[in-house]
C-alpha cells in the first residue's frame, strides 16, 4: 500500500504546475518620465504575458485629473501582451499620468501607472497614480465575480488532488 502511496505522489508532482506568476509590466509608450515634443497619438503598456483589460482598462488623465483618452482599450496590432488606449486630439503642453488595470494570465488583477510630459514638463499632477486607480477600478459586483472565479479555479485544483490523497490517507496509513 505504500508503493501505491509513492505512486500517486510522484504522479502528482509530475503533473505540469498552473502559472501563478502575474503580468509584469516590461515597457511604456511613450516611456516612462519621458518628455515627448509631438503628442503620441496611443498610450501603450506593454507586459511579460498576455493580458485582459475591458473598457476603462488603461486611462490617461491631464494634471487636473481629467481624462484625455478615448475610453478604447485595445491590444495593437492584435498582440495580446500589449495594451493600449488612442488620446484625444490636440492636447496641450504638459504632464500626464496614464494607469492600467488589468487582469494577467493568472487571473489575478495588476494595476498601477505613469507620469509623463508632452511639450515640456507641466504642473504636478493633482492625484497620485493609486488615488485615480482607486477612482477607476472596478465595481463590488466585478471584484466579487473575480473572487468567485478564482475560488472555482483553485477548487478545480483541489477536488483531484484530494480525491486522489484521500483514500490512501484513510486506507493506507496501516
Amino acid at each position: 500500500m505504500r508503493r501505491s502511496l509513492l505512486i500517486a505522489i510522484v504522479m502528482l508532482l509530475l503533473l505540469p504546475a498552473a502559472a501563478s506568476a502575474h503580468a509584469r509590466l516590461e515597457g511604456t509608450s511613450p516611456p516612462q518620465g519621458a518628455v515627448v515634443k509631438t503628442e503620441p497619438s496611443a498610450v501603450v503598456f506593454t507586459f511579460d504575458e498576455p493580458v485582459e483589460g475591458n473598457f476603462g482598462a488603461v486611462r490617461v488623465y491631464d494634471a487636473d485629473g481629467e481624462r484625455v483618452d478615448k475610453g478604447d482599450a485595445f491590444h495593437p496590432n492584435g498582440e495580446g501582451p500589449k495594451l493600449g488606449v488612442h488620446l484625444k486630439p490636440g492636447l496641450p503642453d504638459g504632464s500626464y499620468t496614464a494607469t492600467y488595470r488589468v487582469v494577467s494570465a493568472d487571473g489575478h488583477i495588476v494595476s498601477s501607472g505613469y507620469v509623463f510630459s508632452i511639450g515640456k514638463a507641466g504642473a504636478a499632477p493633482t492625484e497620485t497614480v493609486g488615488e485615480l486607480i482607486g477612482g477607476s477600478g472596478n465595481r463590488k459586483v466585478t471584484e466579487v465575480a473575480y473572487g468567485l472565479a478564482r475560488g472555482l479555479e483553485y477548487t478545480a485544483i483541489a477536488l483531484p488532488v484530494g480525491g486522489v490523497a484521500f483514500p490512501f490517507l484513510c486506507w493506507g496509513g496501516g
